[in-house]
């Protein structure tokens, strides 16, 4: 475990963090917080606890602009800690007006996870690169989400939205978002439609 507080014994400012598709438990969480929390960082655990204590780091961080935890199984509750922290009015403005990318694939969010995403995308101005593929959001997930495309979060481009189990009545609310907000892109590399 040494190595890893090692790493961050040097003085850098990391701009992104990718930790997705890990196990790590709460003893490298406890490392991970404790060798970055001095640069403003963050770290993950495969739950919702373990994004729980990154929401907390986040609201800490002036330097990341990628926040990347797909793969880790942190659902709605983890994900909804993490939308608090990049909705709070204060800590954007203070020290989010980096993130430009939330990645959240593979993360078993659901539509609860989609409402709480949706939620945090009506206050938070800067994230460009949204990824959600396959996280099990189906009809309704997409319908939150696609009410907060169509009139928010005018720095939103890229919505990656690949094998979220949708079918007729999500994809037509996805597609009515898009024909409200032209500047949206959806990416589909697969099978959104699951079908």
């Amino acid at each position: 475990m040494s190595s890893t507080v090692d790493l961050f014994s040097c003085p850098f400012y990391p701009q992104e963090l990718h930790l997705h598709g890990n196990s790590i438990g709460d003893e490298g969480t406890r490392a991970l917080m404790a060798g970055l929390s001095s640069h403003k960082g963050f770290s993950i655990e495969h739950s919702s606890d373990g994004a729980e204590k990154i929401a907390d780091a986040l609201k800490q961080n002036r330097s990341i602009a990628t926040i990347d935890l797909g793969g880790n199984n942190i659902h709605a509750e983890g994900v909804n800690a993490i939308a608090q922290a990049l909705k709070d009015n204060a800590i954007i403005t203070t020290f989010h007006g980096n993130v430009k990318m939330l990645k959240l694939g593979w993360c078993q969010i659901a539509a609860k996870g989609a409402e709480h995403i949706a939620d945090m995308l009506r206050y938070n101005n800067t994230i460009s690169v949204l990824d959600l593929r396959a996280n099990g959001l189906r009809d309704e997930g997409a319908s939150c989400l696609a009410r907060s495309l169509k009139v928010v979060n005018e720095a939103l481009t890229s919505v990656d939205l690949g094998f979220i189990e949708i079918r007729d009545d999500g994809a037509f609310a996805i597609a009515q978002a898009l024909k409200a907000n032209e500047d949206v892109t959806v990416r589909d590399q697969f099978d959104t439609c699951g079908i």
